[in-house]
């Protein structure tokens, strides 16, 4: 990563850290691999308003009025959701797509925010499996990320679909 305050901090690459990631990786593949079974797919997909806010209206505003006329909203507002489904329909897990930045910051901020994307397939899969100690639920809940530019989570109605999420229904 060339990132410059990561780097200062951590006085360069750390091993340690990259060697984790691919041991990770791998065990995750390997598991994944070891529990294939038959099942099928289904793809929804709607609107959210008031979901996630332009960070830069006026940014925005500066493109030609020709290109922002070929847009509903200042930034996109489509979510998507791909849900994996064993041989009997039950819902293993989803993969969700919505363009928001990952991180929640307020305009107050004055320390580092955390992963909200993280933090939702967390609170999700808790939800799901709340018996099931973090990291270890059968059922996955993977929040990507879509196309972001300047989205900003509305972290209030995030954390509302967020609870209501478990009645989100399929086709």
């Amino acid at each position: 990563m060339e990132n410059l305050l990561p780097q200062l901090t951590s006085l360069g690459f750390v091993k340690q850290a990259y060697d984790a990631i691919i041991a990770g990786t791998l065990v995750a593949v390997d598991k994944a691999h070891k529990s294939l079974a038959p099942g099928s797919l289904a793809l929804g997909t709607t609107e959210l308003l008031e979901a996630n806010i332009n960070r830069s209206p006026f940014s925005y505003l500066q493109n030609p009025a020709a290109e922002r006329a070929r847009y509903k909203y200042d930034q996109d507002k489509d979510f998507s959701l791909l849900d994996f489904r064993d041989a009997n329909g039950k819902s293993r897990g989803f993969l969700s797509f919505f363009a928001v930045h990952g991180t929640s910051l307020y305009l107050n901020n004055t320390l580092v925010s955390g992963d909200n994307k993280g933090m939702a397939a967390y609170l999700y899969e808790n939800y799901v499996e709340p018996n099931s100690a973090p990291g270890s639920a059968a059922y996955v809940a993977g929040f990507v990320q879509s196309n972001v530019g300047d989205t900003s989570p509305n972290t209030y109605v995030l954390l509302r679909l967020l609870y209501a999420g478990a009645n989100l229904s399929l086709p």
